[in-house]
């Protein structure tokens, strides 16, 4: 069900609320560090940073989403819009070394938002690379199917957590987000272990039928 725009801006509005206080409980906790000498309580005060930061990362995520502007579907390209994801890391983790990106449809395009599609691709990425740790290697093949257009993303990380098809993303609004984003543009997420260790992630849209203005 959709939610109206001034409900949108509200939990937007909520979401920067909550920020506040989670930068205040983690100044505390470095100013708490200082003063304390013991050093077996260091460990403490690191995995209460984690957890702080899984949280920022969740409200960050929903904020994202939340701030889109209204969906426009164009045309666009997967290949372009994966490209540019996988740049922001390349000071890193460079393009054709750790991303290995193959494009099979012969530059088939597809209809969608770009931005939106954007965002599940980053976050694509992005898990992919915390999952993997140390010497990541992600595939990237973008090819045809059933007249649709499919973008498969294998890594060579840990793969899911006894199947479970939540446990590589930092948290499950960024799945839900993936879910729904590609829901509303008529395809499919999926997520699951790959072949040999690992996981792999497709992302499917259907035929293009021509540039039309999004229904939002």
């Amino acid at each position: 069900m959709a939610v109206a725009a001034q409900d949108m801006e509200m939990m937007a509005a909520v979401m920067h609320e909550v920020k506040n206080p989670l930068a205040l409980v983690r100044a505390n906790i470095d100013l708490i560090e200082l003063d304390d000498t013991e050093s077996e309580h260091r460990k403490r005060y690191d995995a209460m940073r984690r957890e702080l930061n899984k949280a920022n990362d969740i409200l960050a995520e929903f904020i994202s989403f939340l701030s889109a502007p209204r969906r426009e579907d164009r045309e666009c390209y997967l290949r372009a819009i994966i490209a540019e994801q996988a740049a922001r890391y390349d000071c890193v983790y460079p393009v054709g070394k750790v991303f290995k990106i193959r494009d099979e449809t012969g530059g088939c395009p597809i209809s969608g938002d770009q931005a939106q599609i954007g965002l599940v691709i980053s976050n694509i990425l992005k898990n992919a690379l915390e999952a993997c740790g140390p010497g990541p290697s992600i595939h990237i093949r973008i090819y045809r199917d059933g007249g649709g257009v499919c973008a498969e993303f294998k890594d060579n990380g840990r793969g899911l957590n006894g199947g479970k098809a939540d446990k590589p993303y930092s948290n499950g609004i960024g799945l839900s987000i993936c879910r729904r984003i590609m829901a509303d543009h008529r395809g499919r997420f999926e997520i699951k272990n790959a072949d040999g260790g690992g996981c792999v992630v497709r992302i499917y849209f259907p035929p293009y039928e021509g540039t039309a203005p999004g229904k939002g």
